[in-house]
């Protein structure tokens, strides 16, 4: 409500309306690694942008450009010149009842800071007392109020680097209200802005960078209704280079066919029984020994603290030259999105962009790398394409599901990005398709038939689509894997890469009943 005295002066306009908010937006520039974690994690992330709220709830819709007229009125007196400065360089949160959320926000002083004073301000020119608050930046919300859940998310908001920036307008945002068949979004728009005077010229656009258009919505979500993401919407993402000597050409001369390729689950466990930091030094050595060295690696399971510790390694870093992820403990990189994540690490220099897939926290790592074969059979404009998966894990009808989208999702991406380049998927498939586990599985009513034939399909799929199982076709009959005393193999238990009989970590992580051996990782 705006409130008018006896001589027609206006004294305060309300400020109750949860409709409308008056907030800092950032540069979005400033704000990939935030949102990074922001769409995993911050309920609200497809509905508000990254922002501070100054005066939140706001004024009414209809009294929305009063206001704007006495703010701007305000700033332009009261400031003349000097920049507004924005540094949020710590890690707070909230408790709520079930969870918390976690936040970004400024150094505490004994003094008021320049926002802290603005809002101030704010709150005056609208005639209003001062609601004032700890301003800050959301990221997200713990998934529960267990101690691991928010030390998780704390630990990934402090790997960010800090937000820097000077503020030049302030953003009015309205809700968008619901269509003629009763839908809303409750999405936050763009409505307008207050400028702040400066010494320089604004210097980012306030556009709705936050909601997608009608042309690029799919890269905004994490697959369609039917698990499908538009190929032509991912773009490739940075690919870090590790050591001084590593080319940076992208075009080698190098046998496509003759190229070596890794995978490797390095397994990580959130509440393991022993500290997962002993086995860092492990996983190193096997990843560099001789039998495993490869031309191009994928790892799945990688947490921020593993991945600064291998890339920390003088080994990796004179092997490989490139690696999809820098270390997240580089004050300028920041954290890796989700608690588990595929890096691809490389001897030569490539691109990279994510398959998002429908299951958060899923998705596929697609590296690029242009050659020029020697024997001249492949065009050298065409890529090798490598893609890093870690599909659902699981015996149940949902997992098998999941992993059937995920697989279709992949393939489909393949085919109509890179419908003549050779392929190569690796990583941890999640396929039990031996014949019996999965009849164990059929008779314990944990899945049921429609299941168990998607599950050989799904091996069919890949055929048809012009795969080739390295393992199949290099074996020569050994029974790698598996100790020979165990002579009651069942028909797919040969070349296994999980063994919960003879590995102690897969014994513990192991969640099926018949405890068998397992070719998950492909």
């Amino acid at each position: 409500m705006v409130s008018i005295n006896g001589s027609g002066e206006l004294t305060s306009i309300a400020t109750k309306s949860y409709d409308t908010a008056l907030c800092i937006i950032p540069p979005q520039w400033q704000c990939r690694s935030i949102d990074q974690l922001r769409t995993l994690y911050d309920k609200s992330y497809s509905k508000w942008p990254p922002h501070i709220n100054l005066v939140y709830p706001f004024v009414d819709g209809n009294n929305l450009s009063l206001a704007r007229s006495l703010l701007q009125s305000c700033l332009s007196q009261q400031y003349t010149g000097a920049p507004l400065n924005v540094v949020l360089d710590q890690v707070g949160h909230f408790v709520h009842r079930k969870n918390y959320t976690v936040f970004l926000v400024e150094s505490q002083t004994e003094e008021e800071s320049q926002i802290e004073a603005l809002q101030r301000t704010l709150y005056q020119a609208l005639g209003q007392d001062p609601r004032l608050s700890r301003l800050h930046l959301t990221i997200g919300q713990s998934e529960n109020a267990k101690t691991s859940s928010i030390d998780f998310l704390v630990n990934k908001a402090k790997l960010l680097p800090h937000l820097r920036f000077q503020i030049f307008s302030l953003s009015i945002l309205i809700r968008e209200q619901g269509n003629s068949q009763g839908n809303s979004s409750g999405r936050m728009r763009l409505w307008g802005s207050v400028d702040i005077p400066a010494i320089s010229p604004q210097q980012y656009s306030l556009a709705e960078l936050w909601i997608p258009s009608e042309h690029t919505g799919k890269s905004f979500t994490l697959g369609s209704a039917c698990g499908m993401t538009d190929a032509s919407e991912i773009s490739p993402f940075r690919t870090y280079k590790l050591n001084k000597r590593a080319s940076q050409e992208t075009t080698f001369c190098f046998d496509i066919a003759a190229q070596t390729r890794q995978s490797y689950n390095v397994l990580f466990e959130l509440e393991s029984i022993a500290p997962i930091e002993e086995r860092y030094p492990l996983l190193v050595s096997s990843i560099v020994s001789k039998p495993a060295k490869a031309d191009i690696i994928t790892l799945q399971e990688v947490t921020d603290s593993f991945l600064s510790y291998l890339l920390s390694s003088k080994d990796i870093r004179e092997r490989y030259g490139f690696v999809s992820h820098g270390p997240p403990t580089q004050s300028d990189i920041g954290p890796l999105p989700s608690l588990c994540n595929i890096v691809i690490l490389g001897r030569y220099p490539f691109t990279w962009g994510p398959v998002r897939f429908q299951e958060k926290h899923k998705e596929a790592v697609i590296a690029t790398l242009r050659a020029l074969p020697k024997n001249g059979q492949y065009d050298f404009t065409l890529p090798l394409v490598v893609a890093g998966v870690h599909f659902t894990y699981g015996l149940t009808e949902a997992a098998i599901a999941s992993r059937q989208l995920q697989l279709t999702t992949l393939t489909k991406h393949l085919s109509e990005s890179y419908p003549a380049s050779p392929w190569i998927i690796a990583g941890d498939f999640n396929f039990p398709t031996f014949s019996y586990t999965i009849n164990n599985a059929r008779i314990d009513k944990l899945i049921a038939k429609h299941s168990t034939e998607t599950l050989y399909n799904m091996e069919a799929s890949l055929i048809e689509t012009g795969f080739l199982d390295a393992w199949t076709v290099t074996r020569t009959g050994i029974k790698n894997g598996v100790s020979e005393q165990y002579d009651n193999l069942y028909d797919g238990e040969h070349g296994v890469t999980f063994n919960p009989r003879t590995n102690r970590l897969a014994a513990i992580t192991c969640r099926t009943s018949s405890n068998r051996p397992q070719r998950y990782d492909r």
